[in-house]
């Protein structure tokens, strides 16, 4: 069998808007708890299912390719880290004025090189224990849904009940109007826990602040005439 190559770059994909209804609406503030969803939710839980369909419309790839691909990465940062090494290095014989100038960027290179060799090395871990792929990856997609379910509990102060059951319908609310498939998730929600502790993915929207999320949503609860 031959070894597995990085797979080729693929061509551009674009960011398709996804656009929730009215009705989508209602029904995800329902979940909440809310009479609506404020712009900022909104923005969050539309932009998180657009990144997340543009990357499933991605070809899928082999783990042999992902762990190659890695791998090829590693050995340019190696290569990348020796170069660097002159200007960390006092005694490496450039000249002063392009040391001092150059050192304190290269400290930082190297500090990002080191984190991702560590965050490599994991995923390659982690890659070796499954023998396929998920066709995309809906942790993004639930990063992006912690924000304005995260800003909800904390103006609430809501206390009561179980938040993860709260947390898990949310997602399962959202799914449902992205037609992302969920029946697993009923039959199994604690499979979705996991998903709700990625880190959110870079997008080309920046997220709200959790204050600005948190004043919405303040103002939205506000009894009328106050």
């Amino acid at each position: 069998m031959p070894k597995p190559i990085p797979p080729a770059r693929c061509g551009r994909v674009p960011l398709e808007p996804f656009c929730l209804s009215t009705e989508d609406r209602e029904k995800i503030a329902s979940v909440l708890g809310l009479p609506g969803l404020p712009p900022s939710a909104v923005l969050c839980i539309e932009h998180g299912i657009a990144l997340y369909k543009m990357l499933s419309s991605l070809p899928a790839k082999t783990v042999g390719q992902n762990i190659a691909a890695i791998d090829e990465a590693l050995k340019g940062a190696d290569k990348f880290e020796t170069a660097l090494r002159r200007f960390a290095d006092i005694e490496s014989g450039v000249g002063a004025g392009t040391f001092q100038f150059l050192n304190p960027f290269a400290s930082i290179c190297l500090v990002a090189m080191n984190d991702f060799r560590v965050a490599a090395q994991a995923k390659k871990q982690e890659l070796r224990q499954v023998r396929r792929l998920r066709p995309a990856p809906l942790g993004g997609l639930c990063a992006w849904l912690r924000l304005p379910f995260d800003a909800t509990e904390e103006v609430k102060q809501n206390n009561s009940g179980n938040k993860v059951e709260r947390l898990r319908a949310f997602g399962r609310a959202v799914f449902e109007v992205a037609d992302i498939p969920c029946h697993d998730y009923y039959a199994h929600p604690s499979r979705m826990d996991q998903l709700f502790t990625c880190p959110l993915p870079d997008g080309l929207q920046r997220p709200p602040s959790p204050a600005e999320l948190r004043q919405e949503i303040a103002q939205m609860l506000r009894p009328c005439g106050e």
